[in-house]
């Protein structure tokens, strides 16, 4: 009888932990789709291709996680995202692959490295590079 008990214990705490970890999962989705909402509104008009939009946000952030600063235009890479020239280069040869686009190259990430310090400009320096159509 014992042996049955502590089986049925071990389920009750495994199925405990499953609920506790579903509902600390859909929140988090929940808070990504709200983030990728807001960056999308944010850059809303500015005729940027979709895809960009959403690789750009996926990437961002998935490298510095949750932020504590919403990703809008003039957030700062380095300043506000903690972002060094290197995770900026990574990202855009990140972000342009992701997209199918033309991947940077040497030359084009040093010019990342003297023009590119926000969001916008992030995006501003890789739109040339994908391949992909303009949202009207």
């Amino acid at each position: 009888m014992l042996p049955i008990v502590v089986v049925v214990a071990l389920l009750l705490v495994a199925a405990a932990f499953a609920a506790a970890s579903s509902r600390t999962i859909s929140a988090a989705a929940r808070h990504d789709e709200l983030g990728r909402h807001r960056f999308l509104s944010a850059f809303n008009g500015r005729r940027l291709p979709a895809e960009l939009l959403v690789q750009t946000y996926e990437a961002l952030s998935r490298r510095v996680g949750a932020p504590a600063v919403a990703l809008v235009p003039a957030t700062a890479l380095a300043g506000d995202l903690g972002l060094t020239r290197m995770d900026a280069e990574d990202l855009a040869l990140l972000i342009a692959a992701r997209c199918e686009g033309r991947i940077p190259t040497a030359h084009d990430l040093d010019v990342l490295d003297d023009s590119v310090r926000t969001v916008e400009d992030l995006l501003e320096f890789l739109h040339p590079f994908v391949a992909v159509p303009v949202a009207a």
